[in-house]
């Protein structure tokens, strides 16, 4: 008899509601008086946030060229990466024994190191080989003895 009514329940048909012997003072429950939402004090209005001048910071000043800034923050970006799964792979190696998960983060860790390492190697030789003066350039920059560079032949 699982249907079968409560001792606590009404008679009536109607939907029981546990909260109603909340408002009930002759109830043996915890009573909560009606508050009428309207009266009491006016909450406090908010301060005024304060005016702070954010200072703009420029990237000028660093004499760093933008593809070198942008290059820099890319491989920072991938080396974390690298060393969060790299380290991860291992812990859950050492820690849990789990080697089919731990095998694919440190393999994953030492591609992104490769990738990282690749990345830099290709810019670096990207940008020495454009500091190097050619040879067409290395000709047209000689030119005659200034006046303080003496000739040694006398006639």
């Amino acid at each position: 008899m699982a249907l079968d009514r409560s001792d606590h329940e009404p008679d009536a048909p109607e939907e029981y509601d546990p909260e109603a012997e909340f408002g009930d003072p002759d109830s043996d429950s915890l009573t909560i008086p009606a508050v009428d939402p309207k009266s009491g004090p006016e909450p406090p209005e908010p301060p005024e946030p304060p005016n702070v001048s954010i200072p703009e910071m420029s990237t000028a000043g660093t004499g760093a060229p933008a593809d070198l800034v942008k290059m820099f923050w890319a491989l920072v970006l991938v080396i974390n990466a690298a060393v969060f799964v790299l380290s991860l792979g291992i812990m859950l190696f050492v820690f849990e024994g789990n080697t089919t998960y731990s095998v694919w983060l440190i393999s994953g860790g030492l591609v992104l190191f490769g990738l990282a390492i690749r990345r830099y190697r290709a810019f670096d030789a990207d940008t020495s080989s454009s500091s190097k003066p050619t040879a067409a350039e290395t000709t047209t920059t000689e030119s005659a003895p200034t006046e303080n560079e003496t000739d040694d032949t006398d006639p």
